[in-house]
């Protein structure tokens, strides 16, 4: 006689099978959302240096950031972001958000259609606080600074820290990366950097875009970005 314990191993093992079956027959192995044609470049090498055999997906909505700055992240902005990661979800076993203004949204979803969903920044998050005592975030961008502080504050509460966080936003730099001045904009994080590097024990780069400048910049503090440390959490979860 099959016991209840029994058949429910049995149910979970059929439940279990099906859902490998349903993500091992995903076309690609990562999905990207950007809000930003200018991120592909830089992920693409990122993937090409860390994981070069996986199949990636990227997909670039820039009214999202542009709807986001004009109206924040309203009910009809929100569901057209989820349905944006639905559709990547269909066929991406992991889905990145790479905007940090939006980013949220894929916090607030976790799992949908049997692949993660992960913003870019939740690692860098948790590597910031665990790590320092006394944090800068800056951005380019003063509305991306409310979403990075909520972020730290929700790694805070997961490992139970509370380093000293100060938001700052770098004047004038995003002006540069709409133009296509990448040069500009990061030599005007960079400046930044090179005048708040004795007063911080760690520099948190609050968007994706910014993560070019550390190619140039040297800084006795770590400064950390969202890119290469989120990729890498997304292969993760490939594992």
């Amino acid at each position: 006689m099959t016991t209840i314990t029994e058949t429910f191993a049995l149910n979970m093992k059929t439940v279990n099978t099906a859902v490998e079956s349903r993500v091992a027959t995903k076309k690609y192995d990562i999905g990207f959302l950007h809000t930003s044609a200018l991120s592909v470049k830089h992920f693409d090498a990122i993937m090409a240096e860390l994981a070069p055999e996986l199949s990636v997906k990227h997909e670039v909505r820039p009214h999202f950031l542009s709807r986001a700055h004009a109206n924040g992240i309203d009910r009809v902005l929100e569901g057209d972001v989820t349905a944006a990661i639905e559709a990547l979800s269909q066929k991406s076993k992991v889905v990145v958000v790479t905007c940090s203004y939006i980013g949220q949204v894929a916090e607030n979803i976790g799992m949908l259609n049997d692949s993660h969903i992960e913003s870019i920044d939740r690692a860098m998050a948790d590597f910031a606080v665990e790590r320092a005592n006394n944090i800068l975030v800056l951005s380019a961008l003063q509305s991306t600074l409310k979403p990075t502080r909520e972020l730290l504050k929700s790694s805070m509460n997961h490992f139970g820290v509370k380093p000293l966080v100060t938001l700052q936003y770098v004047d004038d730099a995003w002006e540069h990366f709409l133009s296509g001045n990448e040069k500009g904009y990061y030599e005007d994080i960079a400046k930044v950097l090179r005048e708040k590097e004795q007063d911080y024990d760690l520099i948190l780069l609050a968007q994706s875009s910014m993560a070019g400048v550390t190619d140039d910049v040297e800084l006795s503090i770590p400064v950390i970005s969202s890119p290469r440390i989120g990729v890498e959490r997304a292969i993760q979860f490939l594992a």
